[in-house]
């Protein structure tokens, strides 16, 4: 080829992973003229991908059409898709979700589950001059591979559930309140360190994340990440405002605290199976709380949970001891209370005669619907439930 300036070259439509750019290494030292593959390019970390104010995602459609939808503080949304083409959607109302969509092609470098790339932003009316914020997202949609919002600083809502991402990274969104993660198989890493305003967070059923980690999250108040199967870690502490955590099923958890947090009401941690270390010490409002079919527990105590109406360890087959020292919720059954429901069910757990009394022993008189069920347990022929039935309670299975 004549030699020709790079400005006279033909126009690209878009870039491929097999295209080849042309480079200049070491232009400050010793300049050598190279070349690169986009693909190597494309692999770079996102975030050096990702222009500030906007959102970036990488779907593998193969047919139909990519659709998701945003918020944004003008009602404008633009997108920038694969082939390079940008369009502006919305009617500039508001806090009104916009619908975004394109046909993925039937042919050519973007067509079948080709990765194609797509950036967001709030832009004006009738132009894509970017202007104002992003303020929610929602993406769910199982060809998704890659989803980028570091830096939406005004984002208050992302729902990305069912995509194939393998990370996601909202670190430091301060305005962000809710995050729906749900069914994110492919996940293994989720960082919400200083979402300082986030309030809900459901991840459940996300099977290949092992650790979550939102201590120091003073805003949240509820935790949804039931059936996440390699989760090994769960750090809550210093979640001050947390009123309910579901983390049942959580089968790879071997411990779980939650001490002090006096916000908590209900938890669930049923059929973790891994499980030998429960720590409710100091939850003084907790009144529900499901570990039943944790078969690796040996102990528990709920000892001044004066608020506890509801306890199901049943199921717990390695659990020798239940210590429930004052238990009788204020309110729920006690002498003051005209109405009220105490349920406590420990079947099929491993309590000997001398736990079963001590349990007895330990709580508190009730005069309402009070029932402990205990039918199962080794102790259940010689126990003494009389100490319990004196105090109010039914009890079953004895």
């Amino acid at each position: 080829m004549a030699d020709v300036k790079i400005s006279e070259l033909p126009v690209a439509s878009g870039v491929t992973p097999d295209d080849l750019f042309v480079i200049v290494d070491d232009p400050t030292g010793t300049p050598v003229t190279k070349r690169v593959a986009a693909s190597a390019i494309l692999a770079e970390p996102e975030e050096q991908l990702n222009p500030p104010g906007m959102a970036r995602l990488v779907t593998v459609q193969d047919s139909g059409t990519v659709s998701l939808s945003a918020l944004s503080t003008t009602g404008y949304i633009a997108a920038l898709w694969w082939d390079g083409s940008v369009q502006v959607f919305g009617s500039g109302s508001a806090g009104s979700d916009v619908t975004v969509s394109k046909s993925v092609p039937s042919s050519g470098n973007w067509s079948k589950s080709a990765p194609k790339e797509i950036f967001i932003w709030s832009c004006t009316a009738g132009n894509a001059t970017q202007s104002g914020d992003l303020t929610g997202l929602d993406c769910w949609d199982t060809a998704i591979t890659s989803l980028n919002v570091s830096g939406l600083t005004a984002l208050t809502t992302l729902y990305c559930w069912g995509t194939a991402i393998a990370s996601l990274n909202v670190s430091g969104l301060t305005a962000l309140t809710t995050l729906y993660c749900n069914g994110c198989t492919a996940i293994t890493s989720l960082n919400v360190s200083g979402c300082t305003a986030l309030t809900t967070l459901y991840c459940n059923d996300c099977t290949a994340i092992a650790s979550l980690n939102v201590s120091g999250l003073t805003a949240l108040t509820a935790i949804g990440c039931f059936q996440c199967t390699s989760l090994t870690s769960l750090n809550v502490s210093g979640c001050t405002a947390l009123t309910g955590l579901d983390c049942n099923g959580c089968t790879a958890i071997a411990s779980l605290n939650v001490s002090g947090l006096t916000a908590l009401t209900t938890l669930y941690c049923g059929g973790n199976t891994a499980l030998t270390s429960l720590n409710v010490s100091g939850c003084t409002a907790l009144t529900t709380l499901y570990c039943n079919d944790c078969t690796a527990i040996t102990s528990l105590n709920v000892s001044g949970l004066t608020a506890l109406t509801t306890l199901y360890c049943g199921g717990c087959t390695s659990l020798t001891s239940l210590r429930a020292v004052g238990v009788a919720p204020s309110g729920y059954g006690n002498a003051s209370a005209t109405t009220g429901y105490v349920n406590i069910s420990v079947f099929n757990a491993n309590l000997s005669a001398a736990a079963l009394n001590q349990l007895y022993t330990d709580l508190g008189t009730v005069t309402y619907a009070a029932t402990i069920g205990v039918a199962g347990n080794p102790g259940t022929a010689s126990d003494d439930p009389t100490i319990a039935t004196a105090k109010g309670y039914t009890v079953y299975g004895s």
